[in-house]
């Protein structure tokens, strides 16, 4: 019997299901890029933990989107927000999130303010995310959410107080065991990029406590089905169409031998190639024009015309 061929994603030499195994493994699991090499390593997959990294940084939005697009509008109509501090080459930010009342993270957005105005941009991104307004939102007493809630969600009840809170700021324990094995985060970037992706990462594999082990065993294998179709769907979307048209291929003409002759002169030189034509600049006389794109210069000879011309 011959193997079934591996499903890759676009100019990517390692095959799909490496690649967003590596992924969950770093979303899911307090692991560093390392211990993903070492993982991969034991079962006999040697990738170094830049490309680790690499495919964290570009898969992980990728499959948070289809998480986020799937989730939408399953969540409770009952919020709780709160923030945390964060802080990154020691400044203070402040990472403001939002989960519903069975502990499903809805949103994560780092803001270097907690007034009013930070309120605000988070109320109207989970708005937008979620496409429904919430039926009662329980915040600490925080005046900012009092002021942002009045003028955006006048109609929505507001409970304010410190011991109703106590879901969301539990939902800040995982992040903060990351922040400690990561040594805390090393921009607000890559700040944002973790939260964005781990929340929807972790809501997919959160599972209800008190179940038996049947049903445990088989929520868990949902969940692992649903985030391989969601790697499925990138895959072939990441696929070259096949009845598309494909483009014509345009041969590069050789430059000639005695440019440099012609660019001492100040004559134009113009390299030939694909029709993307670059603005034309000026140097001591001499007016270049550069149809560049997908050609390589040789920089020695480039070189070697620059100084004939400035000599």
């Amino acid at each position: 019997m011959t193997e079934a061929p591996h499903t890759h994603f676009r100019r990517h030499r390692f095959p799909a299901e490496i690649i967003v195994q590596a992924v969950w493994l770093y979303y899911q699991f307090p692991l560093s890029f390392r211990d993903v090499e070492d993982l991969l390593a034991e079962r006999g997959i040697n990738v170094s933990f830049q490309t680790v990294s690499e495919w964290a940084a570009k898969f992980g939005l990728k499959f948070a989107h289809q998480l986020r697009r799937r989730s939408r509008g399953h969540f409770v109509d009952k919020w709780q927000l709160d923030e945390m501090a964060v802080t990154i080459k020691g400044k203070k930010y402040w990472l403001w999130r939002a989960v519903d009342a069975n502990g499903y993270v809805l949103d994560a957005l780092l803001q270097s303010r907690r007034n009013k105005a930070a309120a605000l941009r988070l109320m109207r991104k989970l708005l937008k995310d979620q496409g429904i307004a919430p039926r009662v939102m329980v915040t600490d007493k925080l005046r900012s959410y009092s002021a942002a809630k009045a003028e955006l969600m006048p109609g929505v009840e507001h409970r304010s107080h410190k011991g109703l809170n106590n879901r969301a700021e539990n939902s800040h324990l995982p992040l903060r065991r990351r922040e400690r094995r990561m040594m805390r985060f090393k921009s607000a970037r890559q700040c944002q990029r973790f939260v964005s992706v781990r929340g929807h990462v972790a809501n997919l594999f959160q599972l209800r406590k008190q179940l038996s082990a049947a049903d445990h065993r088989q929520l868990r294998s949902t969940a692992i089905t649903t985030w391989r179709e969601i790697a499925l769907s990138t895959v072939l979307r990441n696929a070259p169409d096949k009845h598309s048209r494909r483009r014509r291929s345009v041969k590069a003409t050789p430059p000639s031998r005695d440019w440099p002759q012609a660019l001492a002169a100040g004559l134009p030189f113009v390299f030939s190639f694909k029709p993307f034509l670059a603005k034309p600049f000026s140097l001591q006389g001499a007016s270049l024009a550069f149809f560049f794109q997908g050609f390589k210069c040789d920089l020695r000879r480039v070189f070697e015309g620059f100084k004939a011309l400035l000599l």
